[in-house]
């Protein structure tokens, strides 16, 4: 089929803008704030490295970003990382995990996450907690499966679909964050319809995409578009709240539902985030501010909607019997005075020596 230059012109500049989604739901409030922070260079990721990038799985490029962290379209996950990648600071394996340290060990411990659990912004594989995790422990060699913007639905699908094949004896399930932030990020306004829970809105953008393309040609064509009633009831910012909760509570319960299926074993890990850090340091005070006022980051209680979701999670899954532990109430990390963040939820190195160092104590204590 021959196609005319402005129909052309109308598929790249579709291409381009399901780049932009990709890029700005898994890391466009980090890469904004990378671009534009305060002149603290110690809390500035190295180079470009964690730009992102999109491709389909035969290797053809999506997007007009050329980022040098690659993401590839997944069926079960809506993305996930591009195999067989290296930069100065990481490398991906056949699998699409993070490399880190491994030896031999009787059990294989995989890491389930975002981008805080994929070691964002640090300079060196060995740097994240995974790694550093799997030094430490006696017991388990610990695989780093996080995908940046991964939310729990994503690492549902992918536990099921890809985990699964490497037989695990435990998974470290290390998220909450993305569930409540992406999702209100997304709603701006009250009553809410269809917004991203439990996935991350990288599909809403593609969505949005495709469809406006479809009637920029049929409208070409001179063909009636069809609208239907759109699926999802509007939610009030309470009953958003609620589905939020709902979702994530039900996918971290069907993980551990098929991790004990498998002979498995789930530990649920709420990540950390720098609002609910009870001692801030001077730079960290800097960098809460900055994400003040660039996002509105109080304004949309994301530190308070956080703490409650947490709440509101450990008592569901203490009644259920799911181990947790929750990094924000844990004074070695809480109450520490140094800066152990980049940004309101990446860790930086002595983060991630914190977080493995409590995680293996509680792999100690539970399994």
């Amino acid at each position: 089929m021959v196609l005319t230059s402005a129909k052309k012109l109308i598929m790249n500049i579709c291409v381009a803008l399901i780049s932009s989604g990709v890029s700005l739901s898994a890391g466009y409030y980090v890469y904004t704030y990378m671009v534009n922070t305060p002149n603290q260079i110690v809390y500035k990721p190295s180079g470009d490295e964690y730009l992102l990038s999109f491709y389909n799985r035969n290797g053809r490029k999506l997007s007009g970003a050329s980022g040098l962290l690659k993401l590839m379209t997944d069926p079960f996950t809506i993305y996930i990382n591009y195999p067989n990648q290296h930069s100065y600071s990481y490398s991906i394996n056949k699998h699409g995990f993070r490399e880190g340290y491994e030896s031999k060990k009787p059990h294989t411990a995989i890491v389930v996450g975002a981008s805080a659990a994929f070691g964002y912004a640090l300079d060196r594989n060995d740097k994240t907690f995974s790694s550093k995790l799997s030094y430490y422990s006696k017991k388990y060699n610990v695989i780093n499966s996080a995908v940046v913007g991964f939310m729990s639905g994503q690492e549902l699908a992918q536990t099921i679909h890809y985990l699964d094949d490497f037989n695990p004896s435990i998974y470290i399930v290390v998220d909450g964050w993305n569930d409540v932030y992406d999702a209100y990020a997304f709603a701006t306004n009250w009553p809410v319809r269809n917004a991203p829970i439990g996935y991350n809105n990288t599909f809403i953008q593609i969505e949005n995409q495709l469809a406006e393309y479809f009637q920029i040609n049929q409208k070409e064509k001179a063909s009636q578009i069809e609208y239907l009633k759109p699926a999802g009831e509007p939610l009030s910012e309470e009953d958003f709240f609620q589905k939020i909760l709902e979702t994530y509570v039900s996918n971290i319960s069907k993980i551990h539902s098929f991790a004990h299926a498998r002979e498995a074993r789930l530990l649920l890990v709420f990540q950390p985030e720098l609002g609910n850090k009870k001692v801030r340091s001077a730079n960290e005070q800097d960098i809460l501010e900055a994400w003040i006022d660039k996002y509105g980051y109080l304004d949309r209680r994301i530190s308070e909607r956080y703490s409650k979701f947490i709440a509101e999670a450990k008592r569901i899954f203490q009644k259920k019997n799911i181990t947790f532990i929750d990094i924000n109430a844990d004074p070695e990390f809480t109450a520490n005075p140094q800066t152990v963040f980049f940004d309101v939820v990446h860790p930086n190195e002595l983060g991630h020596e914190l977080i493995a160092r409590i995680i293996h104590r509680a792999l100690e204590e539970h399994f």
